[in-house]
């Protein structure tokens, strides 16, 4: 290896990249940073031989990358936490669109049991439809299944043509008909009424059924697919004030139970 060609001060050492002793440098063209990295680690993740850089002879070789973008990228390949703490997601995304360019493929590198899947998912709840994109436009189905479970409250009109077409028209169907199919399997629950008690019972059991009725259409004229189970306990409940029959009262708890029960069991990912 050249070590007269390293510039000490700009040279970065990954203690958690174990094995034989790194036998090439690559050097971030902004920036300057030095990473130690094993040639044939590189090779076997890449189709095309890093663009090309690994089949130069030198052991020190220049990248046309920034620092930061090329630290995650090979942090990617060797699945390793990012050394650098918080990346931004427009800098953990600008690093996925350049791998195709080292001939690297995303989704053999970003699944779930890697350091760069929990990174970017950890933008989920402050970012969730920014990353969806990303997700989508990538195909890393893992993260855009388990990112759609932040979007149940989105405004799906406020989706743009820019944001569809970065979606692809197949991750746009599947955001879209989990909203729908939760609203409509929300539906579908309540519409099964509480069964009265025996009619030897002296009260009104009308009141149990209108009691019903009334909280049910409250409840889905306004519902989103972000309904939480708790949610519509608490917003059906106070129906139940008008029951005087004590079991008719039973009853109607009970049914509501169930029934936020099974919805708390709705598939709530696309």
């Amino acid at each position: 290896m050249d070590l007269d060609k390293l510039d000490p001060t700009q040279t970065v050492v990954f203690p958690a990249w174990t094995g034989d002793a790194a036998d090439c440098v690559l050097r971030a063209r902004e920036g300057g940073v030095q990473f130690f990295v094993h040639r044939a680690r590189l090779q076997n993740a890449s189709a095309n031989d890093f663009d090309g850089l690994l089949s130069r002879s030198s052991s020190v070789v220049e990248v046309p990358e920034k620092s930061d973008i090329l630290m995650i990228i090979l942090n990617a390949i060797y699945n390793l936490p990012d050394a650098k703490a918080n990346p931004t997601l427009s800098d953990l995304e600008l690093a996925i669109s350049r791998m195709s360019v080292y001939g690297l493929d995303p989704r053999s590198l970003i699944t779930p049991n890697t350091a760069l899947f929990r990174l970017l998912y950890a933008q989920a709840p402050y970012m969730p439809l920014e990353l969806y994109m990303v997700a989508s436009q990538y195909e890393l189905e893992d993260l855009a299944c388990i990112t759609s479970g932040h979007l149940l409250s989105l405004n799906l009109s406020t989706i743009t043509d820019a944001m569809s077409s970065r979606m692809g028209p197949r991750y746009l169907k599947r955001l879209f008909m989990l909203h729908i199919d939760r609203i409509a399997r929300l539906k579908e629950i309540l519409s099964v009424p509480p069964t009265p008690h025996p009619a030897w019972r002296s009260c009104d059991a009308a009141l149990l059924q209108r009691a019903w009725a009334f909280s049910t259409t409250s409840i889905v004229k306004d519902a989103q697919p972000s309904l939480s189970p708790n949610f519509l306990t608490l917003s059906m409940k106070p129906f139940a004030e008008d029951i005087a029959c004590p079991t008719c009262k039973d009853i109607y708890m009970r049914t509501l139970a169930t029934a936020a029960n099974l919805w708390s069991s709705v598939k709530a990912t696309i």
